[in-house]
C-alpha cells in the first residue's frame, strides 16, 4: 500500500498493483483481487463491460477469429516487441483472466479476446500475446458456434 501511496513512476505502480492482486489472490481474496485488476486496466484506458450475454461473447468471439484469419507463425514472429505499457495491459488482463475463473468465469472469454486484439490491433507482440493466443484457443475448444 505504501508504494502504491508513494510512487511517482507509473510503472512502479503498475508493478506494485500487480503484486497486490496476487498477495490477494494468494489469501483467496478472488473478488478483491478481480476489483483492482478492474480498475487497474479501466485507468489503463480499457472498456470493460460489467456483464456480457452469451450472444455478446459470441459476437466478440467471432470478431476475434475474423482478426486471426491469415495469422502465420512467420507474421508472428515479423512483429516488432509491444511497448510497455502494452505490455502491462496484458499483464493484467492475463491474470485477471485467471482470477476471473472463480468470481467471473462469464468475463474470461472477453479478457482473452481482447489480449487478440490489442496484439493484432498494435502488430507488435509480448510473452501474454502468446498467453492470450493459448486461452483464446482454450476457449475455442469449448466453443459452440
Amino acid at each position: 500500500q505504501t508504494i502504491l501511496r508513494e510512487s511517482q513512476h507509473t510503472y512502479d505502480k503498475l508493478n506494485a498493483y500487480h503484486l497486490f492482486v496476487l498477495v490477494l489472490y494468494d489469501g483467496g481474496e478472488t473478488a478483491e483481487a478481480y476489483r483492482t485488476l478492474f480498475e487497474v486496466l479501466l485507468q489503463l484506458g480499457e472498456s470493460i463491460p460489467k456483464k456480457l450475454s452469451p450472444t455478446e461473447t459470441n459476437k466478440m468471439y467471432k470478431t476475434t477469429a475474423n482478426m486471426l484469419t491469415g495469422l502465420t507463425e512467420e507474421s508472428l514472429l515479423e512483429m516488432k516487441m509491444m511497448d510497455r505499457t502494452s505490455q502491462f495491459r496484458l499483464k493484467f488482463y492475463n491474470s485477471i483472466a485467471v482470477v476471473a475463473n472463480m468470481p467471473r468465469s462469464d468475463m474470461v472469454p472477453f479478457f482473452a479476446c481482447r489480449m487478440v486484439q490489442l496484439t493484432l490491433d498494435s502488430q507488435t507482440i509480448c510473452k501474454y500475446s502468446l498467453i492470450g493466443l493459448v486461452q483464446y484457443a482454450a476457449i475455442g475448444c469449448g466453443h459452440n458456434n
